[in-house]
């Protein structure tokens, strides 16, 4: 089977698809946190999914190596982690009494 049969193009369509949503995503979340708390993180959440877009478009072009593929998924767990803090930062404390 080649890249572009239907299974595999299906698959890359909707990984592709849910990359520009993430990026999208992250891009609203930093506009929306101009001048509040946790806009740095913000701000990194979208610099971290900016990189993973340029690195899938990388990986793709050059043909799916080993270590480019690693690199992404670590993006992608690097991505998981900064906007896990961020919406950590962004949500109401909770006081025990």
């Amino acid at each position: 089977r080649d890249l572009h049969s239907f299974p595999t193009r299906r698959s890359s369509d909707l990984h592709r698809t849910l990359g520009y949503i993430v990026w999208a995503l992250a891009a609203w979340a930093a506009w929306r946190s101009r001048g509040k708390e946790g806009r740095g993180l913000a701000y990194l959440v979208l610099a971290i999914a900016s990189a993973q877009a340029a690195l899938g478009i990388a990986t793709i072009l050059f043909g799916s190596p080993l270590s480019l593929s690693l690199i992404h998924q670590g993006g992608a767990v690097a991505l998981w982690l900064a906007a896990t803090a961020r919406l950590l930062v962004g949500a109401p404390s909770r006081s025990v009494t």
